[in-house]
């Protein structure tokens, strides 16, 4: 059997949350998760041991890293305040590739599921 191509983590990553923003987490199946990252199943069940559940929770911790460092970090920076809004905006409009992109929030989140596995994560990142 061919070994399975390797990705590097920060791909494999946002190619899980590309499908969980499209899908959502109930959507989501494994082949399609697997189907998205180039990896056999088995090989996605030896990175992340909890299943589809620890993809969705380093999604949404990786989801909220960068939130940390684009969004919250900058409007608490040095600069004039409209230049951090202005940046502020630019990396959120990157990240929802203006607006093309679902809120990986909302998809995951206490709305859709409000006593689901990512209602206390999905509301820590929303405060």
């Amino acid at each position: 059997m061919p070994r399975p191509r390797s990705i590097e983590e920060d791909d494999l990553i946002a190619r899980l949350a590309r499908v969980f923003r499209e899908v959502g987490f109930e959507g989501a199946s494994l082949s399609l998760l697997a189907q998205a990252t180039g990896l056999q199943r088995a090989s996605l069940y030896h990175r992340f041991p909890g299943g589809k559940q620890q993809m969705a929770e380093e999604v949404l911790a990786t989801t909220g890293a960068w939130l940390e460092e684009k969004v919250l970090r900058v409007l608490a920076g040095p600069g004039l305040p409209k230049d951090r809004l202005a940046e502020v905006i630019a990396n959120l409009d990157g990240f929802y590739d203006g607006g093309a992109q679902a809120c990986l929030l909302n998809m995951l989140s206490a709305p859709r599921a409000p006593d689901g596995p990512f209602a206390p994560a999905s509301r820590r990142l929303s405060r």
